[in-house]
């Protein structure tokens, strides 16, 4: 069963790890460890942890937006493929942004080549929209959103 959960402190060695060594890697972005605990303390980030059967086997970072209306999904990293866990997680995010968030829009980037996960995130709702990336990323990024119904 796939659990979406707080993420704890000492998980976040086990992100570095899934962000450098799982399939995933080719399509995220690395943080080192001292950039995952700066970013965790901060109030306006979230991390939740993916268990699979009690393991862990993956993260995301969700971030608000300063304009007080959109989350970011800035990082999904699963270290098990062709499961349909990130599927199920996705779903379960967008349930979480709508219970814990009162914002009305969920945001990502996904490389322009990771045809697999931008199916996925269509299946959910996800759209194109016109973006710019930050300074310094990326150049080949593409930018999907969807709405989010906040039950607050």
């Amino acid at each position: 069963m796939i659990v979406v959960r707080a993420s704890r402190l000492e998980e976040l060695s086990r992100f570095t790890a899934f962000e450098t060594e799982s399939e995933a890697s080719p399509f995220v972005g690395t943080y080192p460890l001292a950039e995952h605990v700066r970013l965790l303390a901060l109030d306006h980030v979230t991390y939740l942890s993916i268990d699979d059967g009690g393991e862990l086997v993956g993260f995301l970072i969700l971030v608000l937006d300063p304009d007080g209306v959109s989350v970011e999904l800035r990082r999904i990293v699963v270290a098990r493929r062709d499961r349909g866990i990130g599927q199920v997680v996705l779903g379960e995010v967008v349930r979480y942004c709508e219970v814990h968030f009162p914002r009305t829009r969920l945001w990502l980037d996904v490389a322009r080549y990771n045809a697999r996960a931008k199916h996925v995130y269509g299946k959910l709702g996800f759209v194109p929209f016109e973006g710019q990336p930050q300074p310094g990323a990326d150049e080949d990024l593409e930018f999907m959103e969807r709405s989010l119904r906040p039950d607050r």
